[in-house]
């Protein structure tokens, strides 16, 4: 009987799950190296790809699962990553904007644009009040 006689092409069930928190782990570790590991991880965890976003916000287009919570962090360092942002809510839009107002471009619904606009304008002039 040869070492693979039995092997079905899985571990067994405990091995494989200390197995998916080593390899996990393993990956957290690497993203935080170079965020562009991102894109070869196959198990993405919110951990992991958090790690990978706050280095640089253009991780968010191999995010494969990309919440609001991931996409705001993501924005919030670079206002280019709204083009990667597949659900623009407000407040995503708004942080990317304040963050580079070149980000505006992205933003895909008119009326959303004109809101962050309007809003920013708002703290603009509030701003200037109270500098005087």
């Amino acid at each position: 009987m040869g070492l693979f006689d039995n092997f079905n092409g899985r571990l067994p069930r405990g091995q494989q799950e200390s197995s998916k928190a080593e390899q996990a782990k393993k990956d957290l570790e690497m993203v935080k190296k170079d965020w562009k590991a991102l894109q070869w991880v196959r198990e993405q965890t919110p951990e992991i790809c958090l790690a990978a976003v706050q280095q640089d916000g253009e991780a968010l287009r191999y995010v494969k699962k990309r919440t609001p919570e991931i996409c705001l962090v993501a924005v919030q360092q670079n206002g280019w990553a709204l083009q990667w942002v597949r659900e623009q809510t407000f407040e995503i839009c708004l942080a990317a904007v304040r963050r580079n107002s070149n980000a505006i471009k992205f933003i895909r619904d008119p009326e959303m644009q004109k809101k962050v606009e309007e809003s920013l304008k708002q703290e603009q002039q509030v701003f200037a009040m109270s500098v005087f």
